[in-house]
C-alpha cells in the first residue's frame, strides 16, 4: 500500500501532475540519479577500500547498476515500449558500453590533463554521458521518440 503510494507520487512529480511532454525525460533523470549515487557508492569502495585503481572501479560500478537501472527505467519511464525486454536489453546494454568506454575516456582525460579528482571527473563525464545515452536509448532500446507527445 505504502510502495503504491509513493509510486503514485513519484508518477505525479515526474509527470509535472501528467502534463508534462518531457515526462520520459524526468523520469528517466529521477532513475539515473538514483543508480548514479549507487554507482558512485560502489566506486568509492572499489577505490578506496578494496585498492582498485579507478578506472577499474569506474567499469565494475557501471556495468554493476547497468541491469538494474534497466529493469527501472524500462518499467517506470518507457513502459509503453513495445520491443522485448531481452532485445531491448541487448539494444540497451551495447548503448551502455559505448558510453561506458566515452565515460572512461572522459574521466580519465580530466583526471590526467586537469588533474581533477577522479569523482568531480566522473560526475562531470556522467552528465554528458547520460544526456546521450538518454538519447540513444530512447530510439533503440525502447524504440520510441525522445519527447512524448501529450
Amino acid at each position: 500500500m505504502v510502495y503504491k503510494k509513493i509510486i503514485e507520487f513519484l508518477n505525479f512529480i515526474t509527470s509535472a501532475g501528467g502534463h508534462a511532454p518531457t515526462s520520459r525525460f524526468l523520469r528517466y533523470s529521477v532513475w539515473g540519479t538514483a543508480f548514479t549515487v549507487l554507482d558512485f557508492i560502489i566506486l568509492i569502495i572499489l577505490k578506496e577500500f578494496f585498492g582498485l585503481l579507478y578506472l577499474t572501479s569506474i567499469t565494475i560500478s557501471f556495468i554493476m547498476t547497468t541491469f538494474l537501472n534497466y529493469v527501472a527505467i524500462r518499467k517506470w519511464g518507457f513502459h509503453e515500449t513495445q520491443r522485448k525486454f531481452a532485445r531491448g536489453f541487448v539494444y540497451y546494454f551495447g548503448i551502455n558500453l559505448i558510453s561506458l568506454v566515452m565515460l572512461s575516456l572522459l574521466v580519465f582525460w580530466m583526471v590526467e590533463n586537469l588533474s581533477l579528482n577522479y569523482l568531480v571527473a566522473r560526475f562531470f563525464a556522467g552528465i554528458l554521458v547520460g544526456l546521450l545515452n538518454f538519447a540513444l536509448n530512447s530510439k533503440f532500446a525502447f524504440n520510441l521518440e525522445i519527447v512524448k507527445n501529450g
